[in-house]
């Protein structure tokens, strides 16, 4: 079954998601395939604050884009832990390309630590919280997520562990992971490394 098919209950219109970011107007970041926007979105009677990652123009890129978009839709929309972002939608509507994921409110871990003007103290116990909630997230995708297979995230770094409304860091970006199969004795290959 096709990743697309598969995750169908996910799938937003354009037009929802045009309205949801006010057309794409609160840029928050600017990722390697794309910008990312604020949104709010109505479901189940209750308004749910987004994060809205728009791919470049798939026409002008290479299928890197594709690939990435598809593998952000099959590992999120089959898997979910409190450590790692949620998919709550996506677009595939002609060369648009949109993931909607949960809104971290305090963004990337990465201006946290670069800014120094943090909303939190990076004291040496929230190193600690930090580090067990991203270890946390990925044990999840590398022993639990997918028997008889591992999923390897391929870029970890601070831009890509977001905090959320309640101070949990969570693991992004899974357009560069990979799901490779265990063999019997518990080993496995990666033979094309991507990521940092």
């Amino acid at each position: 079954m096709s990743v697309i098919l598969e995750a169908s209950h996910l799938k937003l219109k354009l037009r929802e998601i045009c309205a949801a970011t006010n057309g794409f107007s609160n840029v928050i970041g600017k990722g390697g395939y794309g910008c990312i926007y604020s949104g709010n979105i109505f479901r189940s009677n209750k308004v749910t604050s987004v994060a809205v990652m728009k791919l470049m123009n798939m026409k002008h890129t290479t299928g890197q884009s594709r690939k990435q978009f598809l593998k952000e839709v099959q590992i999120l929309s089959r898997h979910q832990h409190p450590n790692l972002v949620s998919l709550g939608g996506y677009c595939d509507e002609g060369k648009e390309k949109i993931l909607v994921y949960s809104y971290a409110q305090f963004g990337g871990l990465d201006k946290h630590i670069e800014m120094g003007n943090s909303t939190f103290k990076l004291l040496w116990k929230k190193g600690i919280t930090i580090s067990l909630d991203v270890a946390r997230g990925l044990e999840f995708l590398q022993h639990r997520a997918i028997e008889h297979c591992r999923i390897i995230h391929g870029d970890i770094k601070s831009a890509n562990i977001l905090v959320d409304n309640n101070f949990n860091e969570i693991v992004s970006n899974f357009g560069p992971s990979r799901i490779v199969p265990v063999t019997k004795d518990g080993s496995y290959d990666i033979e094309d490394v991507s990521g940092t």
